[in-house]
């Protein structure tokens, strides 16, 4: 790592130690507004290049985006669409060590397409990382994920550098349809069994073998109260007692901040069959440390997707989810243990959620009184993980997520649009 590498996230650290998000989102806005009055995007800027998809993202990133986007990548190549992938280091905390798809990575963007794989926040500091001239004459489509039903106003700025917007959900689509009358087409996510390994077993994560293990993760560089980590902990001691002692629950708090170490460290004292886990992990151990769990546990308050409890659901773990948000799509009563709940509106500011917003509140009663029933009944969690498994398996593969991108790629590919 040079120096100038290093630099970045020092500078990043500093400037949010300095601002508010808001702020910080100002200036990204008015680094736009600049970017595309100096390079705006003119149809005689349009240039012939050869049909194909420049995919932009965070594709080694061992974070939510960076799966999304290697996602998104399978299914190209399932698709058979010529592409390319250009990385964007995220340079952040997180992670970025995931190699999968080098053999695919160029520093060019050779093809006529370029589909960036960023959320609307991050599109602002990439712009000028880019080839400018491949921007302006190219068909731009923009990937997003987004979580709650009402889409941020303060990012409706980015709209005008793309063409159109694809997303995994209808949840999505249906939040982002109410903000612009760009096309936004659902292209849904395509889920193979994860990857494990046999060596990454309850020992090596330094879990009893003899226990009922619920988990539970989220990771603090995200937005942890959307995950509702602390309501899934109520929801656990509402089923099980210290006294317990066949039963555990494990949380894996990636990134945890000092506050929720502390009150982690407070509940082991009265629950010791609760284990804390805080380092980060490679993807493969991740999935290795659902794999050997028994039960996932997402009383989420808005998902745009829910990628790992699909990926539990692949790799046989029993799950316990709220029922409301897009994991819906592909989650129902007879594949996992759906929590019904209400609908509130934000009280405050959670940014970048505002005040005003709407998020689930699940019902942690009835949580508690499924993971009770899971722990209790072996079986049934067993025919529940079965029928789960081949549910997935038949809706959530590559070959059916392929059919709509190949579709509307190849309508692309015919339209006069593209053409100089």
């Amino acid at each position: 790592m040079n120096l100038q590498q290093e630099t970045v996230p020092v500078m990043k650290r500093l400037a949010k130690a300095i601002t508010t998000p808001e702020t910080r989102d100002t200036w990204k806005r008015w680094a736009f507004q600049l970017y595309t009055r100096i390079y705006p995007r003119k149809s005689q800027y349009r240039q012939r290049r050869p049909f194909g998809v420049n995919l932009i993202g965070h594709i080694r990133g061992d974070f939510g985006l960076g799966e999304s986007c290697r996602i998104v990548a399978g299914i190209l190549k399932t698709a058979q669409i010529p592409f390319t992938i250009y990385n964007l280091p995220l340079n952040g905390p997180a992670s970025e060590g995931d190699l999968s798809w080098t053999d695919y990575e160029e520093n060019v963007l050779p093809y006529n397409i370029n589909l960036i794989h960023l959320n609307p926040n991050e599109i602002a500091n990439a712009i000028w990382k880019l080839d400018r001239s491949v921007l302006r004459s190219s068909y731009n489509i923009a990937y997003w994920l987004w979580e709650l039903p009402e889409f941020p106003d303060e990012w409706a700025y980015t709209f005008c550098l793309f063409d159109e917007i694809w997303v995994p959900t209808e949840f999505i689509a249906q939040s982002i349809r109410k903000k612009t009358q760009k096309p936004v087409y659902v292209m849904p996510y395509g889920i193979r069994t994860p990857q494990t390994n046999a060596q990454f077993d309850r020992a090596y994560f330094g879990l009893p073998e003899n226990l009922t293990l619920f988990m539970l993760s989220y990771d603090g560089n995200s937005v942890s109260e959307r995950k509702n980590p602390k309501g899934a902990i109520r929801a656990y001691c509402k089923a099980f007692s210290p006294k317990d002692t066949g039963v555990g629950l494990v949380v894996k708090a990636t990134h945890a901040q000092k506050e929720d170490e502390v009150f982690l460290e407070t509940l082991k004292r009265e629950y010791p069959n609760i284990f804390v886990l805080t380092d980060s992990y490679t993807k493969e151990e991740f999935n290795s440390l659902i794999a050997c769990v028994d039960v996932y546990v997402s009383l989420h308050r808005a998902e745009g997707f829910g990628l790992v409890m699909a990926e539990a659901i692949l790799l046989g773990t029993a799950v316990v989810a709220t029922d409301w948000s897009a994991n819906t799509e592909f989650m129902n009563g007879t594949v996992a243990c759906m929590v019904p709940a209400e609908v509130v509106e934000l009280e405050q500011d959670c940014f970048p959620y505002r005040k005003g917003n709407h998020w689930a509140n699940p019902d942690e009663d009835i949580a508690a009184r499924m993971m009770r029933q899971l722990y209790g009944d072996p079986a049934k969690r067993k025919d529940l993980t079965e029928t789960a498994r081949r549910f997935a398996q038949e809706n959530l593969s590559y070959e059916k997520a392929a059919h709509p991108m190949e579709n509307r790629l190849e309508e692309l590919k015919k339209e006069e649009k593209l053409l100089p």
